[in-house]
């Protein structure tokens, strides 16, 4: 490989190194209510939001094999809500669950979501 391409190249790799470490950082909540699944939860929030503002919220759910760290660096989620003033939630599964899969769709059907609440229907 020539010269030129090895600049090119290393200057690509240290750029995608320094976009790693420029992701907003999601603290963990330590303690939200009762939590029988023994599950962690993250949340990040723009600096420029005071602790009590009101603002919406958005879930995001990691894939199988994925954790709540790997999605809110890769997703562009926090970024997002730098930009336009919202809280990004990441839960966690545990590592009991062996994909670290959520399992969504067991035993729970949602029929209807109202004011933001939703409510399971009765199979």
């Amino acid at each position: 490989m020539n010269g030129f391409l090895k600049i090119i190249l290393l200057s690509l790799l240290m750029l995608a190194g320094l976009a790693l470490f420029s992701q907003p950082a999601v603290t963990e909540v330590a303690y939200f209510g009762a939590n029988p699944g023994n599950l962690s939860m993250y949340v990040y929030s723009p600096a420029t939001l005071a602790k009590d503002d009101k603002c919406p919220l958005v879930v995001v759910l990691h894939g199988c094999s994925q954790s709540a760290q790997l999605v809110s660096e890769q997703s562009g989620w926090s970024k997002l809500a730098d930009t336009y003033g919202f809280r990004v939630l990441y839960p966690q599964q545990k590592a009991s669950n062996i994909l670290l899969c959520a399992l969504i769709g067991t035993g729970l059907r949602i029929s209807t979501v109202t004011a933001g609440n939703a409510l399971p229907s009765s199979r």
